[in-house]
């Protein structure tokens, strides 16, 4: 299930359906009233009446095995963590939303920052394939090579007699290109 786009979803509507604490990050169902409801099989209060004794006050949400919070409000996916930042700011984000501690389910207020695609794939730890245990650095026959991202490019940091020494260089450079979107640690 693919979550959809900015914008479909109102302000007014996630206030009205959804509850959100940016302490905890938790967003639950808020009670709905019967004109919210189509008239259909059963009359609007008695969908109302079902609706609400299975869903408010609990949960909105799931991750059903994604990585991410999805919230499912008529009929559309929205990652939560999107949903927050409109309840919050009272609109969509422009760009990506990034975790700031890389937990995708962790929609504390707090952990949320908008960030360029650029600026979101910087806060990420060390790749599954990374042999040395440290971001940025490759083993080589001549020693260790640093490596850092920048604009869709590789930029060679030089290469050392150890690995501590290249992750140094690397370190250095990804707090001057980076700044706070920069992300020391390989969890």
């Amino acid at each position: 299930m693919r979550a959809t786009d900015v914008g479909t979803l109102s302000y007014d509507v996630v206030r009205r359906l959804i509850s959100y604490d940016a302490i905890t990050g938790g967003m639950v169902w808020k009670a709905r009233t019967a004109d919210m409801f189509k008239r259909g099989r059963w009359s609007q209060e008695h969908s109302c009446a079902c609706w609400n004794s299975q869903n408010a006050g609990k949960t909105a949400g799931t991750s059903n095995g994604s990585p991410y919070n999805r919230i499912v409000i008529s009929g559309r996916t929205y990652l939560s963590h999107r949903i927050a930042w409109l309840y919050m700011t009272g609109d969509w984000p422009k760009g990506q939303i990034d975790h700031a501690n890389m937990d995708k389910r962790d929609n504390r207020w707090d952990n949320l920052r908008e960030a360029t695609c650029a600026q979101n794939s910087c806060n990420v730890g060390a790749r599954s394939t990374n042999t040395t245990g440290l971001k940025g650095v490759t083993k080589t026959r001549s020693g260790f090579c640093s490596y850092i991202g920048i604009d869709n490019k590789n930029i060679y940091l030089g290469t050392f007699k150890t690995p501590e020494e290249a992750f140094n260089a690397y370190v250095l450079a990804g707090k001057k290109l980076h700044g706070d979107f920069f992300r020391i640690d390989a969890k």
